[in-house]
């Protein structure tokens, strides 16, 4: 009975909301609240997973929903530590993709290319 307070497609839209909202509010004033939002949705969302993955409808479109709620609460999962590692203002998503693209460089390519 618990499991129809939990509508994973709602779950899921308020959950990708407050994530556009952090990445739109990245590195500006006002961060912090949208921070704080999003931990929100997190914990509301991983209580309802943890609700409907007990659900005994496994009818397919109901398993997919879950699972796609599932990804979605890691993908915020990994957005807060982003957010809580990251500078204040600067936009640590951008500087990591750098980092990795370069550190997956050859070592050769990088030294040939400072000559």
């Amino acid at each position: 009975m618990e499991a129809l307070q939990f509508d994973p497609a709602q779950e899921k839209a308020t959950l990708y909301a407050a994530i556009a909202a952090l990445e739109k509010q990245w590195g500006k004033p006002g961060m912090e609240q949208t921070v704080s939002a999003l931990r929100a949705a997190v914990g509301r969302a991983e209580q309802a997973l943890s609700v409907l993955e007990q659900e005994p409808n496994k009818a397919p479109v109901f398993v997919v929903q879950v699972l796609g709620l599932g990804f979605l609460v890691m993908y915020a999962q990994g957005a807060l530590a982003r957010a809580d590692s990251s500078p204040a203002n600067g936009n640590c998503w951008a500087s990591d993709s750098r980092k990795r693209r370069s550190d997956l460089r050859p070592k050769s390519w990088r030294l040939n290319r400072r000559r």
